[in-house]
């Protein structure tokens, strides 16, 4: 347990809190033993009211963009990246009847080991600062990877009547070296151009920039 502990940068005082928040349900069905779904559940609520209060502090954006950036901050999409980052995925215990870890599972496990830290007394705004919370750009570049500007720019464009299109203006390259430069035109008007490794993302760079 000293190598998660020090991933986690917290040392347990009840190490059975951290085996517990390690084990999936799947590996004590037969055996009735504890598993982290009581602590996700606490984990989950916790880890709301931190990112809450981050957003509250450091974004002046109106409640209802406040609740949008904490979703797209706490999806399980998100939240696994993180366990996988630090190699805290190695540490979980499933059963013989789970063979792949899901991205929910490595969700559910950071939030039960959010709870743990918190029921053991440690600093757990610290461990959510240090992994999910890690800088203000850091904030921003997750923030950005979770929005879709497409379907964004769409709804704003339908509401205008506006018509548009993203036009394929060239293609440069083969297989993972192919570039896409895409034009996104709008009433007729090219209004942006961006290019990008495929299709989609060029048409995503285009729309945030007319959003922006």
């Amino acid at each position: 347990m000293k190598k998660i502990n020090e991933i986690l940068k917290h040392n347990f005082k009840d190490e059975s809190l951290l085996k517990t928040a390690l084990t999936h349900s799947s590996k004590t069905a037969d055996t009735g033993e504890a598993n982290y779904e009581r602590l996700e559940y606490l984990g989950d609520a916790i880890l709301g009211v931190v990112v809450a209060k981050y957003l509250y502090d450091n974004f002046d954006i109106d409640a209802g963009n406040l609740s949008k950036y904490r979703a797209k901050l706490v999806n399980a999409k998100v939240l696994a990246s993180v366990v996988r980052e630090l190699g805290i995925d190695e540490y979980i215990c499933v059963g013989k009847s789970v063979k792949n870890l899901s991205e929910n599972i490595c969700a559910d496990v950071y939030e039960s080991l959010l709870a743990a830290i918190y029921l053991d007394g440690g600093d757990y705004v610290q461990y959510v600062q240090n992994t999910l919370l890690k800088s203000k750009q850091h904030v921003l570049d997750i923030l950005d990877s979770e929005t879709d500007y497409k379907t964004e720019l769409q709804e704003k464009l339908f509401k205008k009547h506006n018509t548009f299109e993203y036009k394929l203006i060239s293609k440069h390259g083969e297989g993972v070296d192919s570039m896409f430069e895409v034009a996104l035109i709008i009433d007729g008007v090219e209004k942006s151009r961006a290019s990008a490794k495929s299709i989609r993302l060029a048409e995503q760079t285009c729309a945030k920039m007319i959003l922006k």
